[in-house]
């Protein structure tokens, strides 16, 4: 089942929950202008790959992206915040691949991106969790087969992210107890799909 209600605050409590659980540890930054080294993931020193940050990291670690065009296929597999400089200009471009971020574990949050150009075949996303308990904000995703989809994946928060000229703006697939709020969601072939999914929210978002 779907439930449509007004939201009684900005922040949620499942928010603070992933936060706290995350932001635990150190910051190691990443910036594409860094093009000569060294590369150790100090404010210095940032590594330039979005990849090589999230490898380098450890569950709890804040991993920091300054502005620019990242043309990468990630994979998330600890629990870190991956937070960009700005939506609007820290941008992770898929290059048409398979996936432009893939979360296989809990616990992470992604905040400030701009997640762009995944492929056009069937499967193909911007953003593919398979995993639970995981927030994703302040995101714009566009240009891609199915922009968000959760596979098997409960307790997420989709929370004031931006979905336009994808194929399917949201696709939950045998997933429950999510939430998607403050979301816009246009000119996307389909908005919001479910499959074999009950208990999900949708609040103070906007389908056009």
């Amino acid at each position: 089942g779907i439930f449509i209600v007004f939201p009684t605050g900005s922040i949620s409590a499942q928010e603070r929950r992933l936060v706290n659980e995350t932001h635990l540890g150190i910051i190691i930054y990443v910036d594409y202008s860094n093009t000569a080294g060294p590369w150790d993931g100090t404010i210095d020193y940032p590594y330039q790959r979005l990849q090589d940050g999230i490898d380098h990291a450890s569950s709890g670690d804040t991993v920091y992206v300054s502005c620019g065009t990242y043309h990468e296929n990630i994979v998330i597999d600890k629990s870190i915040m991956l937070i960009g400089e700005r939506s609007i200009s820290t941008i992770i471009d898929g290059s048409y691949d398979e996936f432009v971020v893939n979360v296989i574990e809990d616990w992470v949050v992604i905040m400030n991106f701009t997640i762009r150009n995944s492929g056009g075949y069937i499967g193909n996303v911007g953003v593919k969790f398979n995993s639970n308990n995981n927030l994703i904000k302040n995101c714009i995703i566009y240009r891609t087969k199915t922009g968000i989809y959760l596979d098997n994946s409960s307790f997420n928060e989709i929370d004031n992210c931006t979905f336009h000229t994808n194929g399917g703006g949201v696709l939950l697939k045998t997933s429950d107890n999510n939430v998607i709020k403050g979301c816009s969601l246009s000119h996307n072939a389909i908005a919001i799909h479910f499959e074999h999914s009950t208990s999900n929210t949708i609040s103070f978002s906007y389908l056009y």
